[in-house]
């Protein structure tokens, strides 16, 4: 049985960081014990108490309407008074299910290739052992980074069934396959390298710029190996496509905790880009949306023939994104920009269609 798990997947705090210290502020956590129901509503009321003055009878109410819940054996709170600020622990019990069955939903000789990858990964999903939200979740995001170095980029669900009866647990992932990009280099695990990329600071950006396609020169992606010569490069090669005004890669080291043996680089954009006309708009439709009818595109704030806007790619996106998504099916967007000899932008949206995560318990869907 797994103990002092926190519940990060399902929460929308942390504890003490990220939160304000007004005097008596209440920063809640919950740690589990046990396979904890991973249903966000059930915690709800914790994320409630966070940046409040501690009140010990809320925080009663808040664990006595948490264990109202089926599935969980006991619980209670753990008060930590402190100068400026109360941490409130929840302390959470449920039986423990073994894990009897994960698949990734990958080809034969990919899916091999993962689990041998996460077979020495104690943050994972394995089978035999006791189920972990937390580990499920994480291995989808290691999932989807897979993909990536395999020159994949994807939209990753997953469906979970509990059965606390029988005390197991199965996890189905599914990989939702959408175009195929330049190869990144794995962040699992971490590059033979002794110098990473840390933070990439794309703040300093005007509207004008394409923002995907001055990424997809760079190539840049946290905990990547860093290279200066190939970042000097991609900057050469924007510059020379005469659409920025302004165009600088800042390189700095990387304040905070490093090993030993590894050293960091911090990565910070400047971007003024000329207005550029946008001269093509399309949609390539992947996953399930391959299978159906191509619909008709509802009007996007992107425009042919307009000056392309970083906000209005942005809000394309969400409308794309709103418009074909409907319950239990979900769409992923992903824009790719390219810049054409006519020096017109071309912006592709990629829409990757496919299931939305879903969690069965004792027979019954919960979502």
């Amino acid at each position: 049985m797994s103990t002092g798990k926190l519940i990060l997947p399902f929460l929308l705090w942390a504890p003490i960081a990220l939160l304000g210290q007004g005097p008596s502020e209440t920063h809640p956590f919950v740690l589990s014990t046990g396979s904890t129901p991973p249903v966000r509503e059930y915690y709800s009321c914790v994320n409630d108490l966070g940046g409040k003055p501690f009140d010990r009878q809320a925080a009663d109410v808040c664990l006595k309407s948490i264990l109202s819940h089926p599935h969980f054996t006991g619980g209670n709170v753990v008060v930590e008074p402190h100068a400026s600020y109360t941490t409130v622990k929840f302390e959470l019990e449920s039986p423990a299910l073994t894990l009897t069955k994960v698949n990734f939903g990958l080809p034969p000789d990919r899916e091999i290739e993962f689990e041998h990858l996460l077979s020495e990964d104690e943050i994972a999903p394995h089978v035999g052992e006791t189920y972990d939200s937390s580990k499920a979740f994480q291995a989808k995001g290691k999932l989807d980074d897979f993909l990536k170095s395999k020159g994949v980029l994807a939209f990753v669900t997953y469906g979970t069934v509990l059965d606390y009866d029988q005390k197991t647990a199965t996890v189905q992932y599914n990989a939702w396959e959408g175009p195929p990009i330049p190869p990144q280099e794995p962040v699992y695990p971490r590059p033979n390298c002794h110098v990473l990329v840390g933070n990439i600071n794309e703040i300093d950006v005007d509207d004008y710029t394409p923002i995907q396609y001055v990424k997809d020169i760079l190539n840049l992606q946290m905990t990547s190996c860093f290279s200066q010569e190939k970042i000097d490069q991609a900057a050469r090669e924007l510059k020379g496509t005469g659409i920025f005004s302004t165009l600088e890669v800042k390189i700095s080291p990387h304040v905070g905790e490093s090993s030993p043996d590894e050293e960091w680089r911090d990565v910070t954009l400047t971007a003024r880009a000329n207005p550029t006309q946008v001269g093509r708009i399309l949609y390539k439709r992947y996953g399930l949306l391959s299978e159906a009818p191509e619909p008709k595109w509802p009007r996007i704030p992107l425009t042919v023939g307009k000056a392309y806007s970083r906000y209005d790619a942005q809000e394309s996106e969400k409308t794309l994104e709103t418009f074909l998504t409907k319950p239990g099916f979900k769409v992923m967007v992903f824009q790719g920009d390219r810049l054409e000899p006519d020096k017109q932008i071309t912006v592709t949206f990629h829409l990757i269609g496919g299931t939305t995560d879903t969690l069965w318990m004792d027979g019954k869907r919960i979502h």
